[in-house]
């Protein structure tokens, strides 16, 4: 097996799961141990869906747990971005025909391509087999007939999913069900020994928020005492925005 092998089989994104194991190629030495799953859950009290653009993460809870995650991918920077905010899940529709929006026929007129004003059902379709729309208008979550777009800012808003994350999350989700929408490129976590973990993620949106003022307003606001806090560990970590949680307490 190689990485691409490994990300397919549990439905991981390769760039994730290398950026995850700090390997460059997806090729690595046999009986390496890979770490598959590493992210802090978001705090939650519904049961729904929260989708945090940065992170390019999808999170799906259940009778108040998590139930699964999935990587995604969001509108990409500028006029595109995934639209922050409280939304319901307010349809669904198997094999969905793609209306084209005005402002997609304009920009597949400037680049000089065929206009469409509609895709019907099938392999052609960009919005592949699995459509879930918000009660936003032309937002949706679906799923792709393009996988290997997943875990990029490449979407025109709507949140992109692989076809079989999208079809295991079509078959679990019902409507109505809330769905938030958030811009968090910062999560702070701790354990049962009072470590303290740090993700940043990239600044998507170039929205100034991944900064070290608001990591230490966030520890205040959690209660962590900053004299316990490694601010060299903290600066390695924003500066990386590598997302991997990485502990920045000091060593006792």
């Amino acid at each position: 097996e190689n990485l691409k092998t490994v990300a397919k089989s549990k439905n991981l994104n390769l760039k994730e799961l290398m950026k995850m194991n700090s390997l460059k190629t997806p090729y690595t030495e046999i009986g390496k141990k890979l770490v598959i799953r590493k992210y802090t859950i978001p705090g939650n009290k519904f049961d729904g869906i929260i989708i945090n653009i940065p992170e390019e993460k999808l999170y799906y809870f259940y009778k108040g747990e998590l139930n699964e995650a999935y990587v995604v991918s969001v509108g990409r920077p500028g006029k595109w971005q995934t639209p922050v905010g409280d939304y319901t899940l307010s349809y669904k529709d198997k094999a969905p025909v793609w209306k084209v929006p005005l402002s997609i026929q304009k920009e597949m007129a400037a680049k000089g391509h065929i206009v469409k004003t509609e895709v019907k059902a099938g392999p052609n379709n960009p919005l592949g087999n699995w459509w879930m729309g918000l009660s936003k208008n032309g937002i949706g979550i679906h799923s792709t007939n393009a996988p290997a777009s997943i875990g990029y800012s490449i979407t025109h808003g709507c949140v992109r999913m692989t076809p079989k994350s999208a079809a295991e999350l079509f078959n679990k989700v019902k409507v109505n069900i809330p769905v938030r929408i958030i811009y968090q490129p910062i999560k702070i976590n701790t354990d049962e020994n009072k470590n303290v973990y740090l993700e940043v993620f990239k600044d998507r949106y170039r929205r100034n928020i991944a900064s070290i003022s608001t990591i230490k307003t966030l520890l205040k606001k959690y209660n962590i005492d900053q004299k316990t806090i490694d601010m060299k560990k903290v600066e390695k970590v924003v500066k990386l925005k590598d997302g991997n949680p990485t502990i920045i307490s000091k060593k006792s």
